[in-house]
């Protein structure tokens, strides 16, 4: 299962199947849920679960009902680093990156990957070592 599966559900899902999913993640615990199209519809966390089930809803409502359903969001080709920077400073662990019809193309996890360098290849220079028998 790659990134964009492990974080994502649909809206159409159960709650019992959001809390299961959450559980499997562990401290990276934010699912994103989507559309039948993987259109980000919203964010969801333990916590927001918590929060909606205390104000009376139960496991018979639908996820939706649930959701952050302001999320914030990498827009994919049009971020910097300055951006991921804020993002890292405000503590965020996991970010969507969308595409310009807010379409799931991929994960930032900051905890596995520090930053997302805006570059095709990089070029490392250096010297080789020497190792010498003494």
């Amino acid at each position: 299962m790659n990134i964009v599966e492990r974080h994502t559900i649909l809206q159409s899902r159960s709650v019992r199947e959001a809390l299961i999913k959450l559980d499997s993640l562990a401290s990276d615990a934010i699912l994103f849920v989507v559309d039948d199209h993987n259109k980000l519809l919203g964010s969801l966390t333990d916590g927001d679960l918590r929060r909606v089930f205390i104000k009376g809803l139960d496991f018979n409502h639908q996820l939706v009902d649930f959701i952050q359903s302001s999320p914030k969001y990498i827009l994919e080709k049009s971020y910097s680093l300055d951006k991921l920077e804020i993002f890292k400073a405000n503590h965020f662990k996991v970010v969507p990156i969308v595409n310009e019809d807010h379409v799931i193309v991929d994960i930032l996890n900051f905890r596995i990957q520090s930053t997302i360098i805006p570059a095709d290849a990089v070029l490392m220079a250096g010297e080789k070592e020497s190792v010498c028998d003494l």
